[in-house]
């Protein structure tokens, strides 16, 4: 498995550049300063620049070398490479526009309208994992979450109930085997499979690298399947589109937003056994259906792992 921290990040441009940049900066008139609560660990130091790639109502997307950096408001929530707002910031497209510039100085990101003070912010990161709670347990806590996601998915259904189901279930049995050549079959299908700017199966996939990762701990064969898989997706990242590809590099590398891993924590680690309900409707609420989506690759992939003992305990 690729180390986050081996994401890339921006470099430093030369010297004459930076002076002219700060001297643009003087000049251009601004709209709406505000201040930033969290910024995620992956978000490079200061200085870069990059280009806004999308941007939405809560959300603007601003292309950063490989890296897919995310301006947004509290409803977004955190992430390793999301800028989360001190305050609601309106409407974003009122602030940004696609193709303009955004550059980060020291303690300011700034673009044509916006200025966002970096002084206050703190450092996201997903917590330490805790201890894994009994493989039963894990189980009993994901047949809970599976059946109110299966209640969600019947009233809001997609590809990954239709088309790419078989598919879907054929990617979980190779994980549960350790098949990396079956799964690497099934991926060939899903990658990219479904409309809009995450498609389902991207959004399955998400989920499956995080709940497999979470059960691959402490086990050389689990953790070797997860870092194989996770390349053969991160060959693939050119099939779909580039909010997608941007959540699977992250997810392949071992990272993910905030709602992902509370879910995680809930369903493996918590003794609060309420929990996986609260962290369950957090991810649902993402998206029309990316929530639900990814929700189904992570029990997918802890029902692959957790209903059996690992290779390390079978022996």
């Amino acid at each position: 498995m690729t180390p986050a921290a081996a994401l890339p990040a921006h470099s430093a441009r030369p010297a004459a550049a930076r002076i002219a940049s700060v001297t643009h900066f003087a000049a251009r008139p601004l709209r709406f300063a505000a201040a930033l609560e969290s910024v995620g660990h992956l978000v490079p130091q200061s200085p870069w620049s990059g280009r806004v790639q999308s941007v939405f109502a809560r959300a603007c997307n601003i292309a950063c070398g490989e890296l897919l950096l995310t301006i947004g408001t509290r409803a977004v929530g955190n992430g390793p490479t999301t800028l989360v707002l001190a305050r609601d910031g309106g409407d974003l497209r009122d602030r940004f526009a696609v193709g303009e510039r955004v550059e980060a100085r020291d303690r300011w990101i700034r673009s044509a309208h916006v200025e966002f003070d970096l002084a206050s912010a703190r450092v996201w990161r997903a917590a330490g994992r805790a201890a894994l709670l009994p493989s039963a347990e894990i189980d009993a806590r994901v047949r809970l979450v599976r059946a109110r996601l299966e209640a969600r998915r019947a009233a809001q259904p997609n590809v990954l109930d239709h088309q790419a189901a078989g598919v879907a279930v054929a990617l979980a049995d190779a994980c549960a085997a350790l098949d990396l050549a079956l799964a690497d079959a099934q991926l060939d299908r899903l990658i990219g499979w479904g409309e809009g700017l995450t498609p389902a199966g991207d959004d399955f996939i998400v989920g499956l690298l995080a709940g497999l990762d979470a059960l691959a701990r402490g086990d050389a064969e689990r953790l070797s399947f997860r870092g194989a898989f996770a390349m053969q997706v991160a060959a693939r990242l050119h099939r779909t589109t580039p909010i997608a590809a941007h959540a699977l590099r992250l997810a392949a590398a071992g990272a993910w937003s905030a709602r992902i891993d509370r879910l995680l924590a809930a369903l493996c680690c918590s003794d609060d056994e309420r929990d996986p309900e609260a962290a369950l409707n957090d991810l649902l609420a993402l998206g029309a259906t990316s929530g639900a989506d990814t929700a189904s690759g992570i029990v997918a992939a802890l029902c692959a792992w957790s209903r059996a003992p690992s290779p390390a305990e079978a022996a």
